[in-house]
């Protein structure tokens, strides 16, 4: 998107605040960071992320295991055993026996038929094992949205700083400025009263700012599964309009995007075809079953031995007290449950889309109108400093346009980094957060 660069001003002059307070007095641990490493830092260190990432390894082992099935198995043994008996000798017999006997034995055996029990095993155990995986990129997707984002809170927060900061530096010129004419006499003493009072509340609202940008440090320390006590210094300071791609889209297909899209969405979907595939396997365990195995033996001892099985199967159950029947109506209720979350899922997608992408809509809108409030109430403050300086305007003159600035910044910061922050959370709620990293330079 095109640069306005006359949006410079606030934020150019705001930074230029803060980083020369950190030039004066540097914090003795301070880490500077760019947004790609902010994101790189909490997809490598999040422990949220971790876990995902160990049930997802485990899911995938469960489900190796029911493929398993599929295959004969093979077993081999060894047998060794050493006897002794003894007896009382009478009338020449009697005396005692030692034996030892060893030999290795090798069983093959292979599943042909079973109901179709290995198949819905395997089903369900493969939607666990997709279920997992969408559950491990959802919270990848949540640690990048969430880095994104508290970077960008911070960077507010350090801008609000600077309005501030200088807020105070305005009113306390103001201040001198009143003294000095009450000295010279050109200027009422009750003035600087006034102009104090309004010193005073600005330095107020400093430490407003300041605690809440402290707060802010904290939030984005733990977004990055940071520890330590240095502060972080972002690099990436924004001041365009530059939103992704997608924001462009209409509303309908931002829609479509999320339903193909959203990690959550996906693994609700397989959580519903691993309830369907536990209803087929309900319905076999519990109904006739048909079952054929075959075996191969072989017994190594000194005189080999063989021994070939073949098995065959079937049962019903004739009664049991309704316990089948209602085993498989469990499995469908449950089916039927994960089948409305799916639809739960897609609703509170849809309204996690509309939301940000509404939002979004706004802060564009609002931008401009608040980088235009903000350079009008820059004229005003500078003809009523200037008229001050005359001995023409008044003190409320300047007050009120001081005011007026302070809050026209405010607006134009908060509007700047809301669309940031906007813009996030739409390519989050389509689940494309990686998206946010392509757009990074």
């Amino acid at each position: 998107m095109k640069v306005r660069r006359n949006q410079l001003t606030v934020l150019a002059f705001g930074m230029a605040y803060a980083v020369g307070a950190v030039a004066q007095n540097p914090p003795a641990n301070v880490r500077r960071i760019t947004l790609k490493e902010a994101v790189a830092t909490a997809l490598k260190q999040q422990p949220d992320l971790s876990v995902a990432r160990a049930q997802a390894l485990a899911a995938d082992q469960q489900h190796r295991q029911t493929l398993a099935a599929y295959l004969p198995s093979l077993t081999f043994g060894w047998t060794t055993s050493d006897t002794y008996a003894s007896s009382p000798q009478t009338a020449g017999t009697g005396g005692s026996v030692a034996n030892s006997t060893s030999y290795a034995d090798l069983t093959i055996s292979y599943t042909v038929l079973d109901s179709g029990k290995r198949l819905a095993t395997e089903q369900s155990a493969k939607a666990v094992s997709r279920a997992a995986g969408f559950a491990l990129e959802s919270q990848r997707q949540i640690v990048i949205a969430n880095a994104t984002t508290y970077y960008y809170e911070l960077l507010r927060r350090i801008a609000l700083v600077a309005v501030q900061r200088a807020s105070v530096e305005h009113a306390q010129s103001t201040l001198d400025l009143t003294q000095a004419q009450v000295q010279q006499g050109t200027q009422a003493t009750k003035d600087v009263y006034q102009i104090r009072a309004d010193l005073e509340t600005a330095k107020v609202e400093l430490l407003n700012a300041q605690n809440n940008l402290a707060v802010a440090q904290a939030q984005l320390k733990q977004a990055l599964g940071m520890t330590d006590d240095a502060d972080l210094d972002p690099v990436d300071i924004r001041t365009d309009e530059r939103v992704s791609a997608e924001a462009n889209d209409s509303l309908d297909a931002l829609l479509n995007i999320a339903f193909k899209s959203r990690p959550d969405v996906l693994q609700a979907q397989q959580n519903l075809e691993r309830e369907k595939a536990n209803v087929r396997l309900s319905r076999a365990s519990n109904g006739m079953t048909l079952s054929l195995t075959a075996g191969l033996s072989s017994v190594m001892v000194e005189n080999q031995s063989n021994e070939r099985t073949v098995n065959l199967t079937a049962s019903f159950p004739l009664f049991d007290g309704g316990a089948s029947r209602a085993a498989i109506r469990q499995a469908e209720a449950i089916a039927d449950q994960y089948a409305a979350q799916l639809a739960s899922t897609k609703l509170a997608a849809k309204v996690d889309v509309e939301t940000a992408f509404r939002t979004l809509q706004t802060a564009r809108a609002s931008v401009p109108a608040a980088l235009t409030a903000q350079q009008a109430a820059q004229v005003s403050f500078d003809a009523a400093s200037e008229a001050r300086k005359e001995g023409v305007g008044t003190v409320v003159d300047v007050i009120t346009a001081q005011s007026q600035l302070v809050q026209a910044q405010t607006n134009y910061v908060q509007a700047l980094y809301t669309l940031y922050t906007a813009d996030v959370a739409l390519e989050r709620a389509i689940g494309h957060a990686d998206a946010i990293l392509g757009g990074m330079s």
